[in-house]
């Protein structure tokens, strides 16, 4: 009974080592085409297009997200 918990452990972990590498080149990959395409579309426009980042929104976002967790910690 103990070895068959090791194994089913032991194949829970390789999984979530799978699943953790394929989140990795993933985010990698989504990153590299990201700036591919803007370099792209900066060559076809001929133009720099300036860019801001969104303070307002990205503040609102953590402030939700730190409320939630706040939340479903004292629930």
């Amino acid at each position: 009974m103990k070895s068959e918990d090791q194994v089913a452990f032991g194949s829970m972990e390789v999984f979530s080592w799978l699943a953790f590498l394929f989140g990795v080149i993933n985010l990698i990959n989504t990153t590299l085409s990201n700036q591919m395409s803007r370099k792209q579309e900066n060559s076809i426009l001929r133009k720099v297009v300036p860019y801001k980042f969104p303070d307002l929104e990205m503040g609102l976002f953590i402030l939700v997200l730190f409320g939630m967790e706040l939340i479903l910690s004292v629930w």
